[in-house]
């Protein structure tokens, strides 16, 4: 087991109780269920499980293994599995949508069927995410990984915080925030930075040098403006 599986299982121990449950401690029913359900390697250990089901099956809920976050939400559509690796469960933000659905960067994990709140599990799942943080930024530099939506090489100063739906991220440079928000993962008119010297948050679109690097948002009418008045219509495509 290495560091990153030992922080994770650590922690399910720490957190064990009647709604979240410890793999060594699965009846041989649930973690079948849970395994089948996740589509889970047979090799792959179930750490931690919260089981959202009515009669305790473990076929919905969520799995935590040593590679992943994995969720199975059995009433959607697809019905199918979604997961998240804990490189980019680092990176993810976590809320509490209403009294029955938590969202990890947009993903729904419905707790309708399991006795464990959203507010509980939204302050498990940060506090995972926390340690995580801690773990990652206690590696060499040399064996750690870049966020995984940023490419741009960390060689200029790395400065940025980025505060999104009530989380932090960061530090980024200049170059990750810009390359960021033109992969849509930052939102200029929503996502606010932040960096020593500045006497306050200000949203991306507002900082300089964010505001010249970035395309500007989508107009919400997709129609092309009118031409303005005097200028002659396009010429008809000539036919031989």
């Amino acid at each position: 087991m290495d560091v990153l599986e030992e922080v994770i299982y650590q922690f399910c121990k720490r957190h064990m109780s009647d709604v979240f449950l410890v793999g060594a401690n699965l009846s041989d029913r649930k973690r079948n269920n849970a395994r089948e359900a996740h589509a889970l390697d047979r090799h792959e250990p179930i750490f931690g499980l919260v089981d959202a089901t009515v009669f305790g099956s473990a076929k919905q809920g969520v799995v935590l293994t040593p590679h992943r976050l994995s969720v199975r939400n059995g009433w959607l559509e697809n019905d199918q599995a979604w997961d998240i690796t804990w490189d980019d469960f680092v990176y993810a933000v976590i809320q509490r949508k209403d009294r029955y659905d938590v969202h990890v960067n947009g993903c729904e994990i419905g707790l309708a069927g399991s006795s464990m709140t959203t507010s509980t599990l939204v302050a498990l799942l940060r506090e995972l995410q926390a340690e995580l943080k801690a773990h990652r930024s206690s590696r060499p530099v040399d064996e750690r990984t870049e966020p995984p939506f940023l490419e741009t090489p960390s060689r200029e100063a790395v400065d940025w915080m980025v505060a999104r739906a009530g989380e932090t991220f960061g530090p980024f440079t200049e170059a990750q925030v810009i390359e960021a928000v033109i992969k849509g993962r930052f939102d200029r008119t929503t996502d606010y930075v932040w960096k020593a010297g500045m006497p306050d948050w200000r949203r991306i679109e507002d900082v300089d040098v964010f505001r010249q690097q970035t395309p500007p948002p989508l107009p919400a009418n997709e129609e092309l403006p009118p031409l303005p008045g005097g200028v002659p219509p396009l010429p008809k495509k000539h036919r031989p």
